[in-house]
Formats: C-alpha cells, sequence, structure tokens
C-alpha cells in the first residue's frame, strides 16, 4: 500500500467513527469538545514536527 492510501484510509476511518464518538461524549459542551480536539491536534502536529527533517 502506497503512503497516499494509508492516509484516505484513515481519513475514511475517522469519517466513520465521528457519530459514535461525538454520542460517547455525551453533555461535554460542542465548543469544549472543539477546543479540545483542536489542542489534541496541534500538539500531535507540532510533536511531528519536531521529528521531520
Amino acid at each position: 500500500m502506497g503512503r497516499a492510501t494509508l492516509i484516505g484510509f484513515s481519513a475514511v476511518a475517522m469519517w466513520a467513527l465521528l457519530a459514535l464518538l461525538t454520542d460517547a461524549s455525551g453533555a461535554v459542551p460542542p465548543f469544549l469538545l472543539s477546543a479540545i480536539t483542536f489542542t489534541i491536534g496541534t500538539g500531535v502536529g507540532l510533536v511531528a514536527r519536531l521529528f521531520m527533517p
């Protein structure tokens, strides 16, 4: 499998889990959930950037 295929598969898998994870979040306010999500994404991106040449 190529890199693009794996990236595409991960995008489809995340989209498929979106409704399940949203329902599982319970009574968390939407803006708080968005802020937490963006914080995690930014952290992962910054850590990944440290290991790129």
